[in-house]
């Protein structure tokens, strides 16, 4: 088990002034059982309306869950906030996760991560990440 972070970690897109924002990531590695994959990070007090996840095949069933964690290693974070036990075993053009409902409020500076469960044969592909939403700040 190991943490693996995107070069890119810090990058983001902020729109025409206003608080939308999206932050992005790339990775690309071979996954391993247990595995927590960091591809972006959102600044506390982010509120996420929509991630869309792009991936190559990791291998023979390469589930993953898709969340995030909290930078300092507190609690209160959510690993599978936005996909639970996701097939990325095979490539797809997207897997888009909407909120319209409930967005997911990010209380604390946080990682955007994909946590690998049993991984029989992994096979080294990129992933790429977006997430889109609100700076609203802490409350």
């Amino acid at each position: 088990m190991a943490n693996v972070n995107a070069t890119d970690i810090t990058k983001s897109v902020k729109s025409d002034g206003g608080n939308a924002s999206t932050f992005y990531g790339t990775l690309t590695a071979t996954p391993a059982t247990g595995d927590v994959w960091r591809l972006c990070k959102v600044p506390a007090g982010f509120k996420v309306t929509e991630t869309v996840l792009i991936n190559a095949d990791l291998g023979t069933a390469a589930p993953a869950d898709f969340g995030y964690e909290h930078i300092d290693g507190s609690t209160g974070d959510d690993d599978n906030a936005f996909g639970d036990d996701l097939a990325l075993g095979t490539a797809s053009t997207g897997t888009i996760a909407y909120f319209p409902d409930a967005p997911v409020a990010i209380e604390k500076d946080s990682y955007i991560t994909l946590t690998f469960g049993t991984i029989n044969t992994g096979a080294s592909g990129k992933v790429s990440c977006l997430v889109k939403g609100e700076v609203v700040g802490v409350k």
